[in-house]
């Protein structure tokens, strides 16, 4: 059994894994004062709730872009299970080539997508990952990742524009039946929601136009993901735990070669 640890901004998603087979997984905050106890206790109830103990975990693989939290939940795992995760960079051997002018500046998350997402479609697949920010990557026909476009997620656009604005406030973030708001909540809601997907088709195609031949697939994954899936005319298909499926795909490549 695998635990797989996708650690963002605002929240960590914890999948169990045994092999390709997801057992479950759990989106919880990510807090930067959390302990290492803390998270030795959440990762318990979790193999709890699926009757496992902690001689049941083999491994673990864990992407983030919080360095300070990364650090946190490597010592827990450590301590709790007695195992060393892999922690996923640029230099794992991922089974891509990381075709980026800056290699070490590529978010393991995105990493960790690109894998999944040519494992299930080959390429060219471009990945939309809705987070704190927006992702939109692309993976080449011959298993290179080529990089993408970065845009601010919505509950960051969201709490940019009730901050900077005196008359406005922070929404449900629901999407509404019309883009014509008729008050205030219809019309932010409709502005954040209709722009964000206007955002996403409007990078997928000028990515697709840049790459001069037809895309194989477009997927989505993320918090958000469900909110433009259906008003979207560019994305196809939500996978919930496409990072972590990445991060299982990556463990699994590694741990054959030892």
């Amino acid at each position: 059994m695998i635990l797989t640890i996708d650690i963002g901004n605002t929240n960590s998603v914890i999948g169990l894994y045994d092999k390709r087979d997801l057992i479950g997984f759990y989106r919880l905050s990510s807090r930067d004062t959390i302990t290492i106890d803390e998270i030795g206790f959440q990762l318990k109830s979790i193999c709890d709730l699926h009757n496992l103990s902690s001689g049941d975990i083999e491994g673990a693989a864990i992407s983030s872009v919080v360095p300070s939290l990364t650090a946190s939940y490597n010592k827990a795992i450590s301590k709790y299970y007695n195992i060393d995760p892999l922690v996923l960079t640029y230099e794992t051997e991922c089974g891509l080539i990381i075709d980026y002018d800056i290699p070490n500046q590529v978010g393991a998350d995105r990493i960790a997508d690109a894998v999944a997402a040519y494992d299930r479609c080959g390429g060219p697949t471009i990945i939309v990952d809705f987070g704190t920010a927006i992702t939109v990557d692309v993976v080449s026909r011959d298993g290179r990742y080529l990089g993408g476009a970065i845009a601010p997620g919505v509950e960051a656009s969201l709490a940019g524009l009730s901050k900077k604005a005196a008359q406005l406030f922070q929404v449900p973030l629901n999407a509404p039946s019309r883009c014509l708001g008729k008050n205030t909540v219809e019309s932010i809601q409709a502005g954040i929601v209709y722009g964000t997907v206007g955002l996403i088709d409007e990078l997928v195609g000028r990515i697709t136009n840049e790459m001069g031949e037809p895309i194989k697939k477009v997927i989505a994954t993320g918090g958000f993901a469900d909110m433009v899936f259906g008003i979207s005319k560019t994305i196809e298909e939500i996978i919930p735990t496409l990072t972590l499926e990445g991060l299982n795909l990556i463990y699994y490549k590694l741990i054959s070669k030892t």
